[in-house]
């Protein structure tokens, strides 16, 4: 057999796909272009891999003989030399190994943080425990249906036995479309394929009810607004609808509301704004004249109550519920004011993320273990098939004055780095999918990046035993097959 060469093209193209992976995964700052660009940069993953492993492998042998104080050293020599050999023909089967490996990690990891965190993420997406929203009409709501609405709520609350207390009240306006600088482009009729990863959602909302809602204690001038970005940057100075209803961004950072908004795959602004009654009607005039349509506005009133969860919502499909009884007294806003009403419950909700999110641990554990034995298949098998391909080499070492100590010291080095490359590899590349995978939980509502850190680390450090276990089983069969000198 000839001895291996180093191919660097091949090895030079497997460090520029994985450094292109690795950039789009830090590089990307969106969840949604996140889970555009996830796939590809995980088919970037595996082709680099690959290529690393079967020739990268051959490379670094070659490297490790030019180093005589690390080749010329009996726990270093006989290895080294095989290894040249044999990752030339098996460094596919410790490439999958390392693709098995990445993948349980970074399933196992993301499936428990979202079960650990689905408490969070139901917090997120529900802030409060009722949520009444109004929408559709074909005016902005004043302050006297306001006031209506608010007094009818309560008092079906009251009614049914409750009290509402943590209230959360405000109007809206929310606009999609594609952001380009400071402007949004509501028709997107002519956009591409590749300008979906710059559709945004817009939601103005009054600057009163924005301090109220944040206790905050902001100040705007005619022509000013301030700018909340959810998963997104906006370093625009102005912002405009369609090269129209151009409006001055305040510098300021300020805090985007809670609730539907973060259920919402794409980026969004909460833009505040302080004419909102008269900012809400140019802006739908704006819209109708130029488009023959015009966006709605919406009512929101969120709040907690002290009734169990089961009086809440219909969770146990017997005991009366207030969401029931809202949607009753809310029927008559449906049909007199030509509205759409909904009402939305966290207790409700709840089993939903609970089911949803548990499904997919079940998933992740249940892949993980199927991934975990092709692991240790491969390696395992692979051990056996080379134990008895070095077992006459080993034997003529013996011959010549090679003790059994030195044949475990060079069989120890072999293995640890055999299996010390795919378990490293498959750190650094969770490393580097830890961006992508923190982006694509927001899309889950869950943005609890300590959380997510922490599972990935214990979930990295049980495989790392798990693996650890595997390597000293194997390790002793190769060990007994080339030591023994004797063929089955």
């Amino acid at each position: 057999e000839r001895p291996p060469r180093a191919k660097w093209v091949l090895t030079l193209a497997g460090v520029v796909l994985l450094g292109g992976a690795y950039w789009l995964a830090v590089s990307i700052k969106e969840p949604l272009a996140a889970l555009l660009w996830f796939f590809a940069a995980v088919i970037m993953v595996i082709l680099a891999t690959y290529l690393l492993f079967i020739s990268g492998s051959v490379t670094l042998c070659k490297g490790l003989q030019n180093n005589k104080h690390y080749y010329y050293d009996t726990r270093h020599f006989v290895s080294v030399s095989s290894m040249a050999y044999r990752m030339k023909r098996n460094g596919a089967g410790l490439a999958s190994v390392c693709i098995l490996t990445t993948m349980v990690l970074v399933m196992i990891s993301s499936t428990t943080c979202l079960y650990f965190g689905q408490e969070d993420a139901v917090n997120a997406r529900y802030p409060h425990d009722l949520a009444v929203t109004v929408y559709g009409g074909e005016k902005l709501l004043d302050e006297k249906e306001m006031a209506e609405l608010r007094q009818g709520v309560e008092n079906t609350v009251f009614n049914f036995g409750g009290e509402v207390s943590n209230v959360a009240e405000y109007r809206e306006l929310s606009l999609s479309g594609l952001l380009d600088g400071g402007n949004l482009t509501v028709d997107a009729s002519g956009a591409s394929a590749t300008d979906s990863t710059h559709v945004i959602q817009i939601h103005f909302v009054p600057l009163e009810e924005y301090n109220a809602l944040t206790g905050q204690s902001l100040t705007l001038e005619d022509g000013q607004v301030y700018v909340a970005t959810l998963r997104m940057d906006f370093d625009a100075d102005t912002l405009s609808i369609d090269g129209g209803m151009t409006r001055h961004v305040m510098k300021r950072e300020i805090t985007p509301l809670d609730g539907a908004a973060v259920a919402d795959i794409t980026p969004s602004l909460t833009v505040v704004v302080r004419d909102f009654e008269q900012f809400v009607p140019e802006l739908q005039d704006y819209l109708e004249g130029k488009y023959g349509w015009h966006p709605v506005a919406y009512w929101n009133y969120g709040f907690d109550t002290d009734l169990p969860e089961n009086q809440q919502a219909n969770i146990d499909g017997v005991t009366p519920n207030l969401k029931a009884a809202l949607d009753e007294y809310l029927s008559h806003v449906r049909s007199d004011w030509n509205a759409a009403v909904s009402v939305e419950s966290k207790a409700g909700n709840r089993a939903d993320f609970y089911g949803t999110y548990g499904g997919l641990f079940f998933l992740g554990i249940m892949l993980s273990i199927v991934f975990i034995f092709a692991a240790v298949a491969i390696l395992y098998y692979k051990q056996l098939s080379e134990g008895y391909e070095d077992q006459s080499r080993f034997d003529i070492m013996q011959k010549v004055g090679m003790t059994k100590g030195d044949i475990r010291r060079s069989i120890n080095s072999q293995l640890l780095t055999v299996f010390s490359l795919p378990l490293l590899m498959a750190g650094v590349h969770l490393c580097f999918a830890f961006p992508f995978i923190h982006k694509l939980l927001m899309l889950f509502n869950l943005d609890n990046k300590g959380l997510l850190i922490g599972t990935t680390a214990v979930s990295f450090a049980v495989f790392a035993v798990l693996y650890a276990l595997v390597y000293k089983l194997t390790g002793n069969a190769y060990y007994h097959i080339v030591a023994d000198g004797q063929r089955e």
